[in-house]
């Protein structure tokens, strides 16, 4: 038998309800208080890249414009934080090359431009673990292989280990301080009390289940979860933190491909003048 839940005993207590979506948290907030509600917006960047950038041509993001049209302009942005750690890859070296570039324009792009944007800079190191280590033509054939997890992935090779296999130390990146800094981040803008009415996270993962719901309980503020549509698909990648991180925040609103496209940077533009002039390029494989 459901338990019935006793009037005012629920964890969004006041004229707040669960049920709420982000537009009708916003909508209500202004209609109570006379003003638009004061938003930080945090994202986590690697997370950010696989789950809704990775194979699209919208890599040259404009995060501030881009956080404008998710929240739409009924509340005030006071600061987007983009957290993320050098990208280290064995099969593609350029890609540290684009990320550099990319965060280099993106820092000349937002410069005055409000909302302030922060970028914080973790750290990636290889981490070795031993393995199975497989043939070219096995690599291949499983990556083919649409929509399969790398846990799936695994869990094949085990059950069938092709004859050109054999077991040594399999070297992968590894962030570091990536999701402690957006963590306490997060804390810190809720701890202050005027600085914002509710926060924002663009994450799948789960380890911020715990911070999302301090933050709701310690401090009283109201948390938002950023994800892309297809998260509500039995097997997407990421399901899972995302149904663990629902249970913790007080909304979740989506990553929408038109408001991507629409908010992109130029492909090709200069800032300043004279000798201090800079170029700014968008990478050739991102057009």
């Amino acid at each position: 038998r459901a338990a019935r839940r006793r009037p005012g005993k629920s964890r969004n207590c006041g004229w707040f309800d669960s049920g709420m979506t982000l537009e009708n948290y916003l909508a209500e907030f202004h209609r109570r208080h006379g003003r638009k509600a004061r938003g930080i917006v945090c994202i986590d960047g690697i997370n950010f890249y696989r789950r809704a950038l990775r194979g699209t041509k919208f890599k040259w993001l404009d995060l501030q414009e881009w956080s404008r049209k998710t929240l739409t302009s009924a509340c005030k942005i006071i600061a987007v934080h983009y957290f993320t750690s050098e990208v280290k890859s064995a099969s593609d070296a350029e890609a540290p090359s684009r990320q550099g570039v990319y965060l280099r324009a993106l820092k000349d792009w937002s410069d005055g431009r409000p909302p302030v944007l922060r970028i914080h800079e973790g750290a990636a190191q290889w981490k070795k673990q031993r393995g199975r280590i497989v043939g070219n033509s096995w690599a291949e054939e499983v990556c083919r292989t649409v929509g399969l997890a790398l846990r799936r992935a695994w869990a094949r090779i085990r059950r069938r280990p092709p004859p050109d296999s054999r077991m040594g130390d399999i070297k992968f990146p590894e962030e570091k301080q990536t999701d402690a800094n957006l963590a306490a981040q997060m804390v810190a803008d809720a701890a202050a009390r005027d600085r914002c009415d509710f926060l924002v996270l663009v994450s799948t993962d789960s380890d911020f289940v715990g911070v999302c719901g301090m933050i709701r309980k310690q401090f009283g503020k109201k948390v938002f979860l950023v994800v892309p549509p297809n998260m509500d698909r039995k097997r997407a990648g990421g399901k899972r933190g995302v149904d663990a991180l629902r249970k913790n925040v007080d909304g979740v609103a989506h990553i929408l491909e038109k408001n991507l496209s629409s908010s992109q940077m130029n492909d090709e533009f200069q800032v300043g003048g004279g000798k201090r002039a800079r170029e700014h390029k968008k990478p050739r494989s991102w057009r």
